[in-house]
């Protein structure tokens, strides 16, 4: 009798354990399909080229030189350091609409050449023109999208950027830019859609 009921236990801890194996089965399913509707409703947006991206952090690359300099001087008691500073709620932005971007992003780090502003108040990143080899792909690390594109500075054509954004699937974005005259920069913040007026 007693090994009988034991039995009887052990198909029912065995059933118990299939049963809730298939329920977190079918859970996982579930989420993996809403997320590729997610992914697909996402891709299809990005493709459109209409967004805004707020920029909320800055990370340079620096030297030595300018990190020993910028934390000495500029970020003294602001709790931002020469590798990452807070611009949230700076109205620091990218844009892209009708397949052309633009953008004002703080520049900090050093130039290779002169970006035609040599001596001037603003280094900022302004981008000015069409968009040129923009493509989107799966960002294969992670849940997410990797936009590429290239473009100029503003009133400066012979300076130009190749810009790589990664979009996560909870609009998160990463940017970095590549200037043919400048270190390269990060930047991330928040990305949103630009929804188009009906003519």
């Amino acid at each position: 009798m007693k090994k009988l009921y034991t039995y009887y236990i052990f198909l029912l801890l065995l059933f118990g354990n299939f049963h809730l194996f298939t329920g977190c089965k079918s859970t996982e399913t579930n989420l993996k399909t809403e997320d590729t509707q997610a992914f697909t409703e996402l891709e299809t947006l990005l493709k459109q080229k209409e967004y805004r991206i707020d920029i909320h952090t800055i990370s340079p690359f620096n030297t030595a030189a300018t990190t020993q300099v910028l934390n000495a001087l500029v970020f003294q008691n602001t709790g931002n350091t020469a590798n990452r500073i807070n611009v949230r709620g700076d109205g620091n932005f990218i844009e892209l609409q009708d397949s052309i971007a633009t953008c004002y992003l703080p520049f900090f780090g050093e130039q290779q050449m002169s970006t035609g502003n040599y001596g001037g108040t603003d280094s900022a990143i302004q981008f000015g023109g069409m968009l040129k080899d923009y493509r989107v792909e799966r960002y294969k690390k992670k849940d997410g999208f990797v936009i590429e594109f290239t473009t100029n500075q503003k009133n400066h054509t012979t300076e130009s950027f190749n810009v790589s954004i990664i979009v996560f699937l909870n609009r998160s974005a990463a940017i970095t830019l590549l200037s043919s005259h400048r270190n390269f920069i990060r930047y991330q913040g928040q990305l949103t859609f630009i929804e188009k007026l009906e003519e």
